[in-house]
């Protein structure tokens, strides 16, 4: 039998899956904003920006790996970021109705913070 491309990719996240994923990634956001601080060195300078960044979530709840991806243009503002998220880890399980294995999810933080 000939080969007719590549192997169709597994499935995706059912539309049940989804949207218990957002709820999940409304969860996180809320926690690290919870602990996201305006660092003083930032304040005392007056900087402002906006730091869009992603964190990948095992579904027993450990952070598995944060990365910028859109910066503020000063590295205090998204060292923050990424410390909030540490901080704010480990997450809750995902809901035991979530097959998947981890997650990314984005999320965007302005400084300063109010």
């Amino acid at each position: 039998m000939p080969n007719d491309g590549p192997p169709t990719p597994p499935p995706g996240p059912s539309s049940l899956e989804l949207g218990l994923l957002d709820d999940y990634g409304e969860y996180a956001r809320k926690r690290i904003r919870t602990l996201a601080r305006n660092p003083e060195r930032s304040v005392e300078q007056g900087l402002k920006g906006k730091v869009v960044f992603e964190f990948e979530i095992r579904s027993d709840g450990k952070l598995l790996e944060m990365r910028i991806k859109d910066s503020s243009g000063h590295p205090i503002l998204d060292e923050e970021c990424l410390e909030a998220t540490r901080v704010a880890a480990p997450f809750k399980r995902f809901p035991k109705d979530i097959k998947i294995s981890s997650w990314i999810f984005k999320m965007e933080l302005a400084f300063p913070l109010y």
